[in-house]
């Protein structure tokens, strides 16, 4: 019943950036505690990379560049041309991969000249996506022409194959027909079953990719570095049954050890889309799946659902996002919105969903409690001066800081750290409700404890605000001598919520309701406020005035 609260924020801002100069993306020397981060100035045959340090104390410090190729496959030039950027704690080296396929490697830690990085190894079909194992010993990337490498801290090739292949892999189940639903009694309700199922099971097999996805292929990591997940686009060629047989593409999910070996792939999921994270405790690999079209998920066209994958390659759960949308079949995105990336922090606790939507980026931190997704924050990209769209360009959870998340834009780089709070009354007795208040999206679940006992995620009443608003509360508080409770919003946005709980259950539904909660005030503090928590109380004096603290 914990609820993710704003402990404190920074906004870093790379001062002497030069006019075309975008901060790409960053990484996190944990030793020296300082943040290591990368712009990029992009150019018809080059790009190139310049690496910053920042730390609370000091501003931002150019400490090194790189000149790599520009590769302008599969992405609009001149933007995406960094891949990966990982600072190497045992060498004390950082590292960037190019989407021109160059690998640039060198030492940061002299900050009284800017060294030029060290171009170790070149993919002449550029690369897709790379990422380090989790101890830095083994380099994983997927070239552009479709060959999986792998390359030790050395930079040495040690493994280099196809990434597509019908292989199914070493430890993919086989169905040898013992126990099988062919081969079971059914009864006549069971036959339709069965049949559903197995129709079922071929329009999986037909489904193809969602039209929102970008292509890339996608690389994650187990947190033990004993394996990791493949996702990419792969054509298959659809058989002649009731229609004309034809070739499209499909996402693919392939697990591979750490040698290279492919282990197990993935079953046919329809609609599935580029997003990857494995998390780090290992246990399920995330995904997204869109329904509603031809190819995708058997359902609605406003379903769209975050998917989990054991790593076996069966599926293993799932729950529904909420975003407001709006159908755009004129347009070149078939919706308002798309997920675009997923990233687990150190302790597995929450997930991080990055929504790209046409009037601007989202983080969205997800928790699970009793088998139940919460949503517990969205973080909105910062608006640009010159007006554009707001975007991210890169989302990380610290390595070691399990609460504490950097969201990079293209001009600076937000810095957020969260606590863990219950939100509980604290009225002394015989006024006391024992009321807790669990965020969970754009709902207040409440239960009043005193009078009534409710398991999360089931709660006595809500307190719901009407669409399209979605996104939560940054902290949620209750009066100390009143029974109502403040939200606080971005901007210094606040609700006062009068709870008026009952005195007793309900028992006929001519009795009351527990509670009856009505909006008192809503509105914004003056003043360029960056709140992050809120108290409320009421007057001594008068029941209708309240006093607030941000």
């Amino acid at each position: 019943m914990r609820n993710l609260s704003l402990a404190s924020t920074s906004l870093l801002r790379i001062e002497d950036a030069e006019e075309f100069e975008t901060v790409a993306g960053t990484t996190f020397d944990v030793d020296n505690e300082c943040l290591i981060t990368v712009s990029e100035t992009p150019s018809e045959t080059e790009t190139v990379f310049q690496v910053w340090k920042i730390d609370a104390k000091t501003p931002a410090k150019l400490v090194a560049r790189a000149t790599c190729a520009t590769s302008r496959k599969n992405s609009v030039f001149p933007s995406a041309q960094l891949v990966s950027v990982t600072f190497l704690a045992e060498a004390r080296n950082v590292c960037i991969v190019s989407a021109g396929g160059d690998i640039a490697t060198g030492s940061v830690d002299d900050e009284s000249t800017v060294s030029e990085l060290e171009i170790v190894g070149s993919v002449e079909s550029g690369v897709e996506c790379a990422e380090w194992s989790p101890d830095n010993d083994v380099l994983a990337l997927v070239a552009g022409d479709g060959n999986l490498l792998l390359m030790t801290k050395e930079y040495e090739i040690v493994y280099e194959a196809p990434l597509r292949t019908q292989e199914k892999g070493e430890d993919q189940s086989v169905n040898v027909g013992w126990g099988s639903k062919e081969t079971q009694f059914h009864g006549s309700l069971g036959k339709t079953a069965a049949a559903a199922a197995t129709e079922q099971a071929a329009a999986a097999a037909r489904g193809g990719s969602s039209p929102d996805d970008d292509g890339r292929a996608r690389v994650s990591w187990r947190g033990d570095g004993a394996f990791f997940v493949v996702s990419s686009l792969d054509p298959h060629a659809i058989p002649p049954q009731t229609v004309e047989s034809y070739t499209h593409f499909r996402r693919v999910l392939r697990v591979f050890d750490r040698a290279g070996s492919l282990q197990n792939t993935s079953e046919p999921v329809p609609g599935l889309e580029q997003g990857l994270a494995w998390k780090p405790s290992g246990s399920v690999i995330v995904s997204s799946q869109r329904f509603g079209f031809p190819g995708g998920g058997q359902g609605v066209a406003s379903r769209h659902d975050v998917v989990f994958f054991e790593r076996n390659g069966l599926r293993h759960g799932e729950f529904g996002l909420r975003e407001y949308w709006v159908p755009k079949p004129d347009t070149k995105r078939h919706w308002s919105y798309r997920v675009k990336e997923f990233c687990w922090n150190a302790d597995s606790t929450v997930l991080a969903a990055w929504i790209e939507r046409d009037d601007g980026d989202a983080v969205q931190l997800w928790t699970m409690g009793n088998w139940h997704w919460y949503l517990k924050q969205e973080i909105s990209a910062p608006s640009p001066d010159d007006g554009s769209t707001p975007r991210f360009n890169d989302v990380s959870w610290h390595p070691e800081q399990p609460l504490r998340i950097v969201t990079t834009s293209p001009a600076h780089i937000d810095d957020f750290c969260f606590t863990w709070d219950t939100c509980t009354s604290t009225q002394g007795p015989p006024d006391d409700t024992g009321s807790v208040a669990v965020v969970d999206g754009a709902a207040l679940l409440m239960t009043p404890f005193r009078l009534q006992n409710c398991p999360p995620p089931e709660s006595s009443y809500k307190i719901v605000r009407p669409p399209p608003r979605i996104d939560p509360p940054i902290h949620v508080s209750q009066a100390p001598n009143a029974d109502a409770l403040i939200c606080l919003f971005p901007n210094a946005r606040v609700e006062l919520w009068w709870l008026q709980t009952g005195k007793r259950v309900p028992r006929t539904p001519q009795d009351p309701d527990i509670a009856e909660p009505s909006l008192i005030w809503k509105g914004e503090i003056p003043g360029d406020l960056i709140a992050r928590q809120a108290l409320l109380w009421n007057s001594e004096d008068t029941s209708d005035e309240w006093f607030i603290a941000l």
